[in-house]
């Protein structure tokens, strides 16, 4: 039982569409079904999946059911174990918001390495964020921005530098010395919501630069009718905190799994 590329246009938005009334989307799949940022969309039957695995270039990739108590797809568990490998696929998956069921089904027969963890979603609250003086991305500032962060801003998960500024609404700060210090920008933007990345310089860290960064990105969000979504480790303390000061509450938690070759 093998996999195969979902190609038609009508399959693809009637998947999306199914897809963005869950209650476990995330902006960076939503991407891809969308065909807005690069990645693979499989299933066992292309032309009336019951479930789709959607991987983005990055890697990080999801399960998405489309029929209600569908039996597991064993071809979509066979590549998630490492029984089926894809040399075109990323050596390393991260898999979003695992069921029960999916989790039990993968690790039966893993030829692969299984890691288990806990993320956590956070939501804005209704606070008034403030608008400190900052910088938004442009194509004059950002090959600066990333060099500056250490960031691939134009390829890591849009598809050109040019997708980063006119859709990513980066806002970042400088130094005293004029030096791009701390960026906040949407890794992806996809039903209304938009999947929060933050990178502050190691040497700049805990100054609240990252706080400032997030609350001119959460207002850009704002003026255009856009949930900003954070999601982080749940034993990341720094980013939680930092979440927390932010405005943001704790929405919920999620199983995510990084499935990588047995070393």
């Amino acid at each position: 039982m093998s996999l195969h590329s979902v190609e038609p246009a009508h399959v693809r938005g009637r998947a999306f569409t199914q897809y963005a009334a869950t209650s476990s989307f995330f902006p960076i799949i939503g991407m891809v079904l969308e065909a807005k940022q690069d990645g693979w969309i499989m299933a066992a039957n292309p032309l009336e999946p019951s479930s789709l695995l959607v991987v983005h270039k990055f890697g990080f990739c999801q399960v998405v059911d489309l029929v209600p108590n569908n039996p597991l797809d064993h071809a979509i568990v066979e590549v998630l174990s490492g029984r089926t490998v894809y040399d075109f696929l990323p050596s390393k998956l991260r898999v979003y918001a695992v069921t029960n069921t999916w989790f039990s089904a993968i690790q039966a027969d893993a030829r692969y390495t299984v890691e288990e963890s806990q993320r956590v979603r956070f939501l804005p609250g209704d606070a008034p964020m403030i608008a400190r003086p900052h910088e938004t991305l442009t194509m004059e500032n950002i090959y600066d921005v990333s060099a500056a962060l250490g960031l691939e801003l134009g390829s890591r998960f849009w598809n050109s530098s040019a997708d980063a500024v006119l859709q990513g609404l980066g806002c970042f700060l400088r130094d005293a010395h004029g030096n791009p210090a701390s960026l906040c920008y949407a890794a992806a933007v996809s039903n209304n919501t938009a999947e929060i990345d933050v990178m502050t310089h190691p040497e700049l860290r805990a100054q609240g630069l990252a706080v400032r960064a997030v609350q001119a990105f959460v207002g850009q969000c704002r003026e255009r009718g856009i949930i900003p979504l954070w999601d982080c480790f749940a034993n990341n303390s720094g980013s939680v905190q930092t979440a927390l000061r932010c405005g943001f509450n704790r929405s919920y938690a999620y199983r995510f799994l990084t499935i990588k070759p047995t070393e």
